[in-house]
Formats: C-alpha cells, sequence, structure tokens
C-alpha cells in the first residue's frame, strides 16, 4: 500500500540541518616517468583456494627471496592462480626521489578486488638513513600511485592491498620528509565537492568518505585528464543552498555505501598491530607518497577511546602539518592535522557536520595512511558516475516516490515541469511506498501550505523546489531535490522603475564574550535599496542551514544573535550572514546593478585568547569584515 503525504502535515516536522567507465572520451593524463626493465624472471604459480593460504619465494638467488603473499580465507568466493615475477629495473626517469630498492614485480590472479584485506611483505635493501615505500606502477600512464604499509625493517616492506597490478619500491633519504613543503595543487573550494557532509538516507552517520574518495578520484582521473575542476561544476542552484545539488549528493552517499567504508576500515586497523606504534611510517608515507607523485592522498582517522572513523583528503604538507580537505568543512583552507616529535596531535571533527553542530565532535588520535586505490575500488566509483552525469544514481538504493498535484477534475496527477495554472494555489503532494517527507521552496525561500496541501504561488513563473527527506532511526534525512517551473496565469503589469540596487549594507565590527568564552549579545544589521517599484521583500538567511531568519516587506533591518551565524567550526572559521532583496516586480536586487543578487557579511575572529594567572579570557578582541560583493 502506497502512502500519500499531504506536504503541510510534514511541516510539523523539525527541520534538520544535514539537513560505469566516465562518459565520453577523454585525453590521456601527461605521464610523470617510466622504469625501464630488463627481461620478466618467472617466480611462482601456484593455485590459492577459498580457505586462503600463503605464498612464500624460496629462490635464494633472487632479489625477491622470501617475498610471502597472505590470502586470507575468503578473499576469494573460489579459487585463484597466482603467478608472480619480476623484472630488474635498469633506469628509471621519476626523478631523484625515487631510489628504486625492488624490481618492478607483476602478480597476476585474474583481476578484480579482494574481499578481505590481502598482505605482502616485499625483501628489500633499504639504504642507511632512507626510507622505502611500494608504489603501483602503470607503465601505460607513466605514474605511481602509493600503497600502504603496516610495517617496515630494514631490508622488507609489509603492504596491504586489495588488488594487483605492477608493484615497485623506492626510498628516499629520510631527512627530506621531517619538515617537507608539497603542494599536490588540489585545493579546497576548487577539488572539493561544494556541499557538506550530512548524511543521506542510504548514509545516515555521513558519507565522507565517499565524498572524500570521489573527490580524489574525480582529480587523479578527471581532472588529470582535462576535465573542469569539481568544486560547483554540479552545483544545481545557488551557493549555499545545498538540497539542490541532488545528483552530486547522492553520488557521495552511493560510494559510500559502494566501498562499505566502515567495514575496510575495521579491516585495515585489525592487520596493523605494528603500525598504530609507529607514526612516523603514517606520516612517511603520505609525504613520500605527495612527494614522489604530486597527487591527494585519502586519510583515515579514529577515535581509539570512545570509538568513531572519519575520512578526509591530504592534499599537501608545510610547517610539520598535513593539509587537510574534510568533508564536514567544505572550501575550508585551515584544517591541517600537526605532526610534532613523532606524534600525531588529535584532529578535531565530527562523523558528520551536523553532529558537529550538536556538540558532538570527537578527537581523532589515529591517522591512517589510506592511499588511494589499495583498498578502496575505484572501478566502482567510475562506474557509478554515468550514473551521475544521467541522473539516475542512488536509484538502486534511495526510496522511490512521486511528487503529485491536481488536474482539472481533482485527481492526482504527476506534477511536471512547466506544468501552468490559472490559480493562485497549487496542491503538491508526496506518494512513497516507505515513510518520507517533503519541504517545499520558492525560489529557494521556504513556503508553507494551507490546511489543505495548497501553496501560494506568485504571477508569472515560480521555481518550486522540492527537498524530500525519509525517516531513519527517528530522524529525517536526505533522499532526493527536484525543481519544477510553475507558470501562474495571473495578471501582471509592467515592470517600472528600473532595477533595484543595494547602496549599502551595514552591521557590527565586532562581537563580544562572556566569561565563559562563548559569544554573547545581539547585533543588528541593515540594508538600503534604491530603484525598482518599492515596496521591497528582505530575506535574511542565517548559517547553520543556511536558513531563513526572517523575511518580509518590514525587514530592512534585523537583530540577531552570533549563534545565527555559526558553521561548523570554530569563530576564527567565519561567521556569517545573507541577505536577498526584490521589489514588487519580483526582481532581485544587485549591486551597483550588476551581479550578485545574495550578499554576505563575514566577521573573522582575528584577536587573541590566552590564559593569565590560571583565567583563560579574550586579551585582543579584534575582528575582520569581509563582505560579498565587496562595497
Amino acid at each position: 500500500m502506497k502512502r500519500f503525504f499531504y506536504s503541510c502535515m510534514l511541516f510539523l516536522l523539525v527541520l534538520l540541518p544535514f539537513l560505469g567507465s566516465c562518459s565520453g572520451s577523454q585525453p590521456e593524463a601527461t605521464p610523470m616517468g617510466s622504469i625501464s626493465t630488463g627481461k620478466e624472471v618467472p617466480l611462482v604459480t601456484t593455485t590459492v583456494q577459498s580457505a586462503g593460504g600463503t605464498i612464500t619465494v624460496n629462490q635464494p638467488d633472487s632479489p625477491l627471496d622470501g617475498m610471502e603473499l597472505t590470502v586470507p580465507a575468503n578473499a576469494y568466493p573460489d579459487s585463484r592462480e597466482f603467478e608472480i615475477s619480476y623484472r630488474p629495473v635498469e633506469s628509471q626517469s621519476f626523478g631523484p626521489e625515487f631510489n628504486p630498492v625492488s624490481p618492478v614485480i607483476s602478480i597476476h590472479n585474474g583481476g578484480g578486488y579482494s574481499d578481505e584485506i590481502l598482505t605482502l611483505t616485499i625483501p628489500v635493501a633499504i639504504p642507511e638513513g632512507h626510507f622505502a615505500m611500494a608504489f603501483y606502477y602503470d607503465d601505460k600512464k607513466g605514474t605511481l600511485e602509493g600503497i600502504p604499509a603496516v610495517a617496515e625493517t630494514e631490508n622488507s616492506i609489509t603492504l596491504v592491498t586489495r588488488h594487483f597490478s605492477d608493484i615497485v619500491a623506492g626510498s628516499i633519504d629520510e631527512a627530506a620528509l621531517a619538515d617537507a613543503e608539497v603542494d599536490t595543487g588540489f585545493f579546497p573550494g576548487v577539488d572539493d565537492w561544494q556541499f557538506t557532509n550530512y548524511g543521506s538516507y542510504i548514509a545516515p552517520g555521513g558519507h565522507c568518505a565517499g565524498q572524500s574518495i570521489s573527490a580524489l578520484w574525480y582529480y587523479t582521473e578527471m581532472k588529470s585528464a582535462g576535465e573542469p575542476s569539481l568544486y560547483g561544476r554540479y552545483n544545481e542552484g545557488t551557493r549555499d543552498f545545498w538540497y539542490d545539488d541532488a545528483d552530486a549528493y547522492r553520488f557521495a552517499s552511493t560510494i559510500q555505501r559502494d566501498i562499505d567504508w566502515d567495514a575496510w576500515a575495521a579491516r585495515y586497523e585489525a592487520v596493523k598491530a605494528k603500525y598504530q606504534s609507529n607514526k612516523r611510517l603514517a606520516w612517511n608515507q603520505f609525504i613520500y607518497a605527495m612527494l614522489l607523485t604530486g597527487q591527494p592522498q585519502f586519510v583515515g582517522i579514529k577515535n581509539t577511546q570512545v570509538g568513531g572513523g572519519h575520512a578526509m583528503i591530504v592534499y599537501g604538507a608545510s610547517g610539520g602539518a598535513l593539509d587537510i580537505a574534510d568533508p564536514n568543512y567544505p572550501d575550508n583552507h585551515e584544517r591541517s592535522i600537526w605532526f610534532d616529535d613523532g606524534e600525531f596531535e588529535p584532529y578535531e571533527s565530527g562523523a558528520n557536520a551536523q553532529a558537529i553542530l550538536d556538540g558532538h565532535s570527537k578527537e581523532y588520535d589515529l591517522i591512517l595512511y589510506m592511499g588511494a586505490s589499495s583498498l578502496i575500488d575505484y572501478d566502482t566509483i567510475a562506474s557509478r558516475w554515468a550514473e551521475m552525469e544521467d541522473g539516475t544514481i542512488g536509484n538502486d538504493r534511495f526510496p522511490s516516490y512521486t511528487i503529485k498535484t491536481l488536474d482539472d477534475e481533482g485527481k492526482a496527477t504527476p506534477l511536471a515541469d512547466g506544468f501552468s495554472t490559472s490559480f493562485k494555489t497549487l496542491f503538491i503532494g508526496l506518494e512513497s511506498d516507505q515513510n518520507t517527507g517533503m519541504y517545499v521552496y520558492r525560489d529557494e525561500t521556504p513556503i508553507s501550505p494551507d490546511q489543505t496541501g495548497f501553496y501560494p504561488l506568485k504571477p508569472g513563473n515560480n521555481l518550486i523546489g522540492c527537498y524530500i527527506v525519509g525517516s531513519v532511526n527517528d530522524e529525517w534525512k536526505y533522499i532526493d531535490f527536484q525543481y519544477f517551473n510553475i507558470k501562474c496565469d495571473q495578471p501582471t503589469t509592467a515592470v517600472t522603475g528600473g532595477k533595484p540596487v543595494i547602496t549599502s549594507f551595514d552591521g557590527p565590527t565586532s562581537l563580544n564574550f562572556d566569561e565563559s568564552l562563548s559569544l554573547t549579545g545581539t547585533y543588528t544589521f541593515s540594508v538600503e535599496v534604491e530603484g525598482g517599484t518599492p515596496p521591497y521583500y528582505y530575506t535574511w538567511k542565517g548559517a547553520r542551514m543556511p536558513q531563513v531568519l526572517v523575511e518580509g516587506e518590514e525587514y530592512y533591518q534585523v537583530t540577531i544573535s552570533p549563534e545565527d551565524m555559526r558553521q561548523p567550526g570554530g569563530i576564527r572559521d567565519g561567521l556569517f550572514l545573507w541577505v536577498t532583496v526584490r521589489d514588487s516586480k519580483n526582481q532581485h536586487a544587485t549591486w551597483g546593478g550588476v551581479g550578485n543578487t545574495e550578499f554576505l557579511y563575514s566577521l573573522y575572529f582575528t584577536g587573541e585568547i590566552d590564559t593569565v594567572d590560571g583565567v583563560t579570557k579574550v586579551v585582543d578582541n579584534t575582528w575582520e569584515v569581509k563582505k560579498e560583493p565587496e562595497e
């Protein structure tokens, strides 16, 4: 039995602020280098049953004598034949930072990813004072990719992986890694996703891994091949209205489910017993992989005291810290994981951005180098990409639904883009097999229905947005967002008086603290408009969704508390307030008659908080005000 919900009932709910291969031919990325090798030397050909087993190379005259590959039980659903060989390295063009310490190793077993983590111990001859690391080598693309190691001795490296291709180990003077400055070219606000990780119906705890690994995949596979930067490429509406980025948001959640992040993170932690006590091994892998490949890396973090994990991107390093792109803080350039005296300082974030807003952030004390495709199936991401671009992404996972209206005879019918009516109101309802709900927007502003489910329309075109949510563990989580252009054939008059223009946008230049160092007080903001056809209609948005604080013709001035301007993070990350103004002819006011129709007022704390005589207090209460667009 399908359930047909009238949207008016759903406004009784509390709205939460988490609220195949790529299509087309792609140009090849520029090769990084190449390795010239000698004749291939066979080592082992053997069959491993589904119960698992260990393959050991026993050839005293071989540089790989003692190499050991462990295949756990149920790694493959059936038996697999493994063929292992190597090719001596004669020369390479990856530069002086790559000193080969192993031959190029080839392991063939039919391809694909295993269902359990495999471990491979490679004999190596590491020069004194050097750090060694293994890499996948793609001779066709001319690229290297780091493989996570769980242990390293003077003469061996133990790797973890789920798939094989050509593998080679290289070394570098370890002193070059201690305070290295690394810039991979990846940059938040350019190469991460534009939306925040609030999770969804199929990933209620968050989709940090799906969001991070898909951005990493796009950067290394798509942007490197000539595609545009990711940030904003699939932004379906305004900069700060993330709900309508439906295909991209559902893509990140789908990848989260596909890769089964929590399960693989747990498996990885289980096989790296020595890893947790050797933090420098992780630091060296991040730095060496970025130095040598020029690519950002995947990082997993864990809280070893109360549990919980998170996934992010490491895109550079400077001053003894890893530069972090955190999906809970998109377009944030200030996130870092510090490394000092052989230890990582705990990194504070959360399972998702809503958890942070609710006061449930955590300090993650275990930092794990995850590489990129070693443990995460890149083929899964590539196969989902076409679904994202054709708008079918998530249809196999998210609940199905139909948005309906009433035809001229009063019968329910699917709402279609371009629907036209001569009435001032429109019925909008939701039909689904699951426990779903809907919030309705007009021109990105929430609108409420009457008691019978009819929504108000304005003369002319109405851009109606339908935000679909579903109940998961007593919380309403993201399912989808759809736009409909609805024409209301009501009489209107021609626009007169020109277009409205913002002439000033003013607010406080500093904020106050109380004794507990919480921001306190209320603050007044105002906007002035000229031109157009008054009266003007003002919409003020805070930063937590962003959400509408007040709207109406009388709100040329608003008084709010700092909490309305808060986003996840500290006050140095900024507090934000937006305003839009339109006149009675629905013309949006611009600055100077051109450009943006949405105006931002932000404050950043630039002062100092210090502890004096055992008391923590603000010793320098200074702020920086920024406006967009600038006056």
